[in-house]
């Protein structure tokens, strides 16, 4: 099912492929402790992660905005202990 043009644009989402998702979910794997027992959540268009155990390093920060992926602060900003979201 397509998303929300409208919604996602007024958040500055991008559209999010099936390809882009599964990248920043090997980003974001690795900084877990239990990678198994964490789970995802979904509301209408958008997937929610839990934050990471560890922090990600820049690089990989600018990475997942780049895949699409936002934390409930600006994007400019990284808070380890927010949750990741993506509009899919």
């Amino acid at each position: 099912m397509g998303r929300n043009i409208t919604t996602a644009s007024m958040c500055g989402a991008i559209s999010m492929r099936l390809n882009q998702f599964i990248q920043g979910l090997k980003i974001l794997l690795p900084h877990y402790n239990q990678p198994d027992g964490y789970h995802l959540g979904a509301d209408h268009d958008v997937i929610y992660l839990y934050a990471t155990d560890t922090p990600l390093s820049p690089e990989e920060f600018e990475k997942m905005n780049e895949l699409g992926f936002f934390q409930d602060i600006s994007q400019d900003e990284y808070d380890p202990n927010e949750s990741w979201m993506a509009y899919i």
